[in-house]
């Protein structure tokens, strides 16, 4: 391994097995340590201030302080150097989501996850390449949309990773439909509008902010000589690159 300062990782959990499995999975990584692990909301904000980490991976559900009000408190009363967050909840509802990105957090992951997954997302956030033959679909997905400039404490970015992978996973073809919206919008208790304005807002901000990225997707689907690109031209290329170039 290269040498890199090791990731330092607050665990901010109210389940006691939950905690021991993220210490030990943190302590078996080379490039990361636990600076500790609280069991509520006031000792986490505590520990913030006392270790300073790199990384919360914090719980909405807790006791004398939940995820949602920490985010908060920390957003009235910023820390020094202030860490990604990782938020962690069996709940993907939308609002949770959406008020936890408002509030600061760097990404939410859903409960159950791959151990795997969370490291390679606290790599990623960190700006560390996972390894390589570890990647699995989702951290592929993320990547793409990382290098794409797409913010991951947005629900855009939710959205386009979930409608890139049911198009990965799809063994017949990589091709967009309004089914994709449907699902999303059903996961998400919200609206086929909402989750078609929230994928148009993200894709034209890509090209916006790299029109070479246009003019490459263009060539790729032998549309030079095109001025924009839909949201199903858009998904649809890049799940084609994704399987073709990227999963190998």
């Amino acid at each position: 391994m290269s040498e890199q300062r090791v990731i330092r990782v607050l665990i901010a959990e109210d389940d006691p097995i939950q905690r021991s499995l993220m210490n030990d999975a943190l302590s078996a990584e080379e490039d990361m340590e636990c600076c500790g692990q609280v069991g509520d909301g006031v000792q986490a904000l505590e520990m913030l201030k006392e270790t300073l980490p790199d990384v919360l991976l914090l719980d909405v559900v807790m006791p004398n302080m939940d995820g949602v009000d920490l985010l908060r408190t920390l957003k009235e009363e910023p820390l020094p150097v202030k860490p990604r967050i990782i938020v962690l909840s069996a709940y993907e509802h939308e609002s949770i989501t959406k008020e936890v990105l408002e509030q600061g957090a760097d990404y939410f992951l859903l409960k159950p996850y791959r151990i795997e997954l969370l490291l390679n997302r606290i790599r990623l956030l960190m700006q560390r390449e996972p390894e390589p033959q570890d990647e699995s679909l989702s951290d592929c997905i993320c990547r793409v949309l990382m290098d794409l400039g797409v913010q991951t404490n947005s629900i855009s970015f939710l959205y386009l990773r979930r409608a890139l992978e049911i198009l990965v996973k799809n063994s017949n073809a990589c091709v967009m439909s309004k089914d994709v919206y449907d699902v999303i919008a059903a996961e998400n208790d919200t609206t086929n509008q909402c989750v078609e304005k929230a994928l148009r807002g993200a894709i034209n901000q890509i090209f916006e902010e790299n029109p070479e990225e246009l003019r490459r997707m263009l060539k790729f689907a032998h549309q030079e000589n095109a001025e924009h690109m839909t949201n199903s031209q858009f998904l649809t290329l890049t799940a084609m690159d994704i399987r073709l170039n990227k999963l190998l």
